[in-house]
């Protein structure tokens, strides 16, 4: 028969594996197994900062004819969408950043233009 210390060493070692088959809710990105999105799981405060993002972005004169859409996700925010240009694609991240709240880095690889 085995021993309680082989035993207990081979729970131990169980708990150990299996607690590596969780999800890391830090990572971002989506949820396969539930199809839920990082957009989806903003928290209230996630949500408000993106408000005020996209407030703040409506408001720059540089960037009229954008179409902007903004995530925030523990306050890193993520832009996607068209901007007429590159100098509007540089202003965009820049009125990003300067919004209280918005922790680096501004994401912004799906943000495009001609």
């Amino acid at each position: 028969m085995f021993s309680r210390t082989t035993i207990l060493a081979l729970l131990v070692l169980g708990l150990l594996l299996l607690g590596g088959c969780g999800v890391n809710p830090l990572a971002g990105g989506d949820d396969s197994d539930t199809g839920t999105t990082v957009a989806a799981r903003q928290s209230p405060d996630d949500a408000a900062l993106a408000a005020t993002v996209r407030s703040e972005l409506g408001r720059d004169e540089e960037l009229a004819g954008s179409s902007i859409d903004v995530v925030a996700n523990q306050g890193v925010v993520t832009l996607t969408g068209t901007v007429p240009s590159s100098r509007a694609y540089l202003r965009a991240i820049s009125v990003a950043r300067q919004v209280p709240g918005v922790r680096p880095p501004v994401r912004a690889t799906e943000l495009t233009y001609p």
